[in-house]
């Protein structure tokens, strides 16, 4: 199998993956080769996944369109669960809502995001108390969703006045 043959199963059964579409899922993934994915993909399949399995979905995952998007960030909000432990930050569970939150913007999803960024917060802001290196970097990816919405409202203003001036 090529690598873009590869590339293509496993871009299937990441949309079987979402859709909950288990046979066609574990079909695709039974005549692949590429034994990374297989093994995030069978971890979230069989709800026995880590942080870093939803991390390695939600960054490998390929779409051209945005209801795909869309049913990915569904599905991650239906399977992931902040983590329990409250006396230890997590920082991959902060990277993968990061990473759904960026997703989000990318297809102009704001009030989604705003939604996902507020919760990250609250989960963050727990952990004040320990101010440790982990609670900085967590609150280094939570600021980026504001600074990505101003930037996006800077552009906007920009624009206006661009079309103002002609």
């Amino acid at each position: 199998m090529s690598f873009s043959q590869n590339n293509n199963a496993i871009s299937k059964a990441q949309k079987y993956l979402i859709e909950n579409k288990l046979d066609s899922l574990n079909l695709v993934l039974k005549n692949s080769s590429n034994k990374k994915e297989k093994i995030y993909l069978l971890n979230i399949s069989s709800h026995t996944a880590s942080f870093t399995d939803y991390f390695e979905l939600i960054s490998a995952f390929t779409t051209t369109d945005k209801s795909s998007v869309s049913k990915l960030n569904w599905f991650i909000d239906k399977r992931l669960k902040q983590p329990t432990a409250s006396n230890k930050l997590n920082l991959k569970y902060v990277k993968v809502r990061w990473f759904q939150i960026s997703n989000l913007l990318d297809i102009e999803e704001l009030n989604e995001a705003a939604k996902i960024s507020r919760n990250l917060n609250d989960y963050i802001f727990q952990f004040k108390s320990t101010n440790g290196v982990v609670y900085k970097k967590a609150k280094i990816y939570a600021r980026i969703y504001p600074i990505v919405l101003y930037l996006i409202k800077k552009k906007g203003q920009r624009r206006k006045t661009i079309m103002h001036i002609k």
